[in-house]
């Protein structure tokens, strides 16, 4: 099988080096969360009708190597990205050229991926605390409250009193918080708590119900793009979710 891998950053280049022997192994890098195809091109080894024609002979090894993998992954955030000593995950983990680990202990709202994408449970101890701290640090401490993305946010900066804020508040942000509380609820009235945010959400929008990217965390006042497609995809989820859950619940 010819494996293709689409990876971002020193991802990239850690993985380039550690299959650079492997020819069956292309890598693709891209940047952050930017998923592209150069010149738009989708060969037969990669197409998705391909793959689906020829996919069943090697389904039974494919899953049990994409489960060891997911398994590796797991130990690795817990040996690495876990950090006891302040009872969270940290944002990142980089290895200087010399071997030595360099921990990035920044609040970064993304870290609601540890739940989000799989690894871990919403109920897991480790999210629990991580999840309360985000919010504990992130939540702007101002009449328009709301989440910031991560700490001294300098994009669009607004405010030098980073410990009452953080950051401009995000609607994605405080919508990866809603999910969380969503997603966690064990009864109806857990899941009301999420209903505060998604009601955050609604009052900060526009009058014509549009949601920019984030907002001054003084005035309220739309800053950078709006609207933002994001911002109103980030609602999708919640909504459906919530909805799931009140039925199951």
């Amino acid at each position: 099988h010819e494996i293709r891998v689409v990876v971002s950053g020193k991802a990239h280049q850690f993985l380039k080096e550690r299959f650079s022997a492997r020819e069956n192994v292309a890598l693709e890098e891209i940047h952050g969360l930017t998923l592209r195809y150069f010149g738009n091109r989708l060969d037969r080894a990669g197409s998705l009708f391909w793959n689906l024609r020829n996919a069943p002979k090697g389904v039974k090894k494919n899953v049990a190597v994409y489960r060891k993998v997911a398994e590796e992954i797991r130990q690795g955030m817990d040996k690495y990205l876990w950090r006891p000593e302040i009872n969270r995950f940290a944002r990142m983990v980089n290895f200087a050229p010399d071997g030595a680990m360099e921990m990035d202990l920044s609040m970064d709202a993304s870290m609601y991926a540890i739940f989000a994408y799989g690894p871990y449970e919403p109920n897991d101890p480790k999210v629990l605390s991580t999840m309360k701290q985000l919010e504990d640090r992130l939540w702007c401490k101002t009449k328009v409250g709301g989440m910031a993305r991560y700490e001294n946010d300098y994009y669009h900066q607004v405010s030098s009193d980073v410990g009452n804020v953080p950051g401009n508040p995000w609607f994605i942000c405080t919508l990866w918080l809603a999910l969380h509380r969503i997603e966690k609820a064990g009864n109806l009235k857990e899941l009301d708590q999420a209903i505060p945010l998604l009601q955050w959400v609604a009052s900060h929008a526009l009058p014509s119900g549009v949601l920019a990217e984030q907002v001054n965390p003084y005035s309220n006042e739309p800053l950078s793009v709006s609207p933002l497609t994001w911002s109103h995809a980030a609602v999708v989820p919640c909504v459906e979710r919530f909805l799931d859950q009140q039925m199951e619940l």
